[in-house]
């Protein structure tokens, strides 16, 4: 389906002026959906029952898309939920480094790597009480974690550990 949705329309992600600039938007119900045609120069489209919205989805995503690409995103994003649609900027790895939402909600932690030294990784998305979470490394390195696989999940002896790592295949 993609971005489609059964019970929401319009519902999709549209280009905005600039290289791979994107708004995501979504119309929940027929009040919002008014008011976007209104924001888009569309009012005859305004009394278009969601069944109708579903059946029309491309048409629908071509005018929106018209009215996105003459749009800078955050402004567009702004006028969007002005007008009452949920929207919001499709973001790419700078943007959410510095989203505040997500600096505020512990979204990134920063953790040490045996070869990339402090680093910044995406921490846990849980958070239990009675187990808080807790980031241990930043990943391991490549085959870290081998010789332990070898013998531990596969049940191979040192001979044979032995073997495979004299044929270089470990490295």
């Amino acid at each position: 389906m993609g971005n489609d949705d059964d019970n929401v329309s319009p519902h999709g992600v549209y280009p905005t002026r600039g290289e791979d600039q994107w708004v995501a938007l979504a119309c929940e119900d027929d009040a919002a959906w008014a008011s976007l045609c209104t924001l888009l120069g569309r009012e005859d489209l305004a009394g278009m029952g969601l069944e109708r919205r579903l059946r029309a989805r491309r048409d629908l995503d071509d005018a929106i898309s018209l009215w996105t690409r003459s749009q800078q995103r955050d402004d567009a994003v702004a006028l969007l939920q002005a007008h009452g649609a949920a929207a919001h900027r499709v973001q790419g790895s700078a943007d959410c480094a510095s989203d505040p939402q997500l600096a505020h909600l512990g979204h990134f932690v920063v953790a040490e790597h045996p070869v990339h030294g402090t680093t910044t990784v995406e921490g846990p998305r849980s958070r239990l009480s009675r187990t808080p979470p807790k980031v241990a490394h930043a990943g391991p390195t490549i085959g870290q974690h081998s010789e332990d696989i070898l013998r531990e999940v596969l049940g191979y002896d040192d001979a044979r550990i032995t073997e495979i790592a004299m044929a270089e295949a470990l490295q």
